[in-house]
């Protein structure tokens, strides 16, 4: 999949206000697909069996989200000072 832009956004998961790249895909059908990299440099931890992840090696936990539900999911917002860098 090409991707059109790169650009770093802010999000907050669990009230802790995270930032990160990201790559816009075109007509992707999920709104945002979080990385092994963004996951690593967390720490994260996936934890099925009690459906939770945890960030910053536990210090932050918050529910998986089975199911898109408006009132928990992660909005991202990208500020008037980010610049999208497109790619050629």
């Amino acid at each position: 999949m090409p991707t059109i832009a790169k650009v770093n956004v802010k999000f907050k998961v669990g009230g802790c206000l995270l930032s990160t790249d990201i790559y816009v895909i075109d007509k992707l059908a999920q709104d945002v697909i979080l990385g092994v990299e963004f996951f690593e440099c967390m720490g994260a931890l996936l934890d099925y069996k009690h459906k939770c992840v945890t960030l910053y090696d536990g210090t932050l936990s918050v529910p998986l989200v089975t199911a898109t539900d408006p009132t928990r999911a992660v909005c991202t917002t990208v500020e008037s000072e980010y610049q999208l860098s497109m790619r050629p």
